[in-house]
């Protein structure tokens, strides 16, 4: 099974989210990659050269392309267009799509040299005017697609499998549904290292291989070896180093061939037909359960939702402590 693995590289708060003279997240996942000799696609976000200034986004690529990875274009509009409301492409008119897509473009060639292959929208949030725009710019292959998630109004007759769509290559993310009952999927989200277990990371992608499944997507960020607390903070951890070299380590000793986007058009992805999708469903009420605590313990600190449910399972544990000492005594 061809593995993709994709790092958007993006900064909305803080430079810390892509790289700082204390936290440098992005040149540890390249030193990272390097080691295991991994070639692994990162998606730039061109559109934030106005934030964060020509220099650093210049030299954010010349470090991807320096360490042998693979450099292709991602765009948060609102950093162009001003518009703090708008995060999505899918939210703005094709004329307005057309003048970011133009500018985050002539940025790449800029920096690169070269016209860039593929593209993804910021929060995977393209349409069909997208799509025909990219064509229209000679841009051949999307990684946009994310079944199901909103701001993303674009849909795969088979979920997860390569196809053409409007004139353009595309390679959408595996969706994994990770919380739900049989025939009532609750939440549908990519393999992506930051919200998930390492352990619920190596079960999908086995699964998906023992299904035959030709390709998968883990997603990954520029902040992914960052703790994120609150709005402002993005301090560096260890332990999610630890969690990558494991997670590499795993895929070298099982034998995933890991791949980058760039590789893909020799592959032959978009000649196949594909009758089953490219998806995984958690049937394992536990695994579930304990997804969710995970990714409570990752979000606790900028969504009330997951402290609330932290906060509840604290208060059960205490609960079924006192009710045992009572027993015992």
């Amino acid at each position: 099974m061809n593995l993709l693995i994709t790092v958007d590289v993006e900064a909305h708060r803080v430079i810390e989210e892509i790289s700082s003279s204390h936290s440098d997240s992005l040149g540890e996942i390249l030193g990272c990659l390097q080691r295991f000799g991994y070639r692994a696609t990162f998606f730039v976000d061109l559109c934030e050269v106005p934030t964060w200034g020509e220099n650093f986004m210049r030299e954010v690529c010349n470090r991807i392309q320096d360490a042998g990875q693979d450099v292709q274009l991602h765009a948060h509009p609102h950093h162009v267009s001003g518009d703090g409301k708008r995060w999505l492409l899918s939210e703005y008119t094709r004329a307005e799509q057309g003048q970011i897509l133009d500018y985050a473009i002539e940025q790449y060639l800029k920096f690169m040299g070269t016209q860039p292959l593929a593209f993804r929208a910021g929060g995977f949030g393209a349409n069909r005017d997208t799509l025909e725009l990219l064509v229209e710019k000679k841009v051949a292959i999307d990684c946009s697609l994310m079944q199901g998630w909103r701001g993303c109004d674009l849909t795969a007759p088979v979920a997860g499998a390569p196809f053409v769509l409007h004139g353009v290559l595309e390679i959408p993310l595996t969706p994994a549904t990770l919380l739900g009952f049989p025939g009532l999927p609750l939440r549908t989200a990519a393999i992506d290292f930051n919200w998930m277990p390492l352990f619920v990371i190596k079960r999908i992608l086995r699964r998906l291989r023992s299904e035959e499944a030709p390709v998968a997507t883990v997603l990954m960020h520029s902040s992914s070896l960052c703790m994120r607390l609150g709005s402002k903070r993005f301090p560096y951890r260890s332990s999610r180093l630890r969690k990558l070299e494991k997670m590499l380590s795993f895929l070298r000793d099982e034998r995933f061939a890991v791949t980058c986007v760039a590789d893909c058009e020799r592959q032959g992805l978009w000649e196949r037909g594909y009758s089953r999708p490219i998806a995984y469903v958690e049937k394992n009420f536990a695994v579930q359960y304990l997804s969710l605590l995970f990714q409570s313990f990752v979000g606790a600190t900028f969504k009330r939702r997951f402290a609330y449910f932290i906060g509840a399972n604290a208060a059960v544990a205490v609960i079924l402590i006192a009710a045992l000492v009572y027993l015992i005594r």
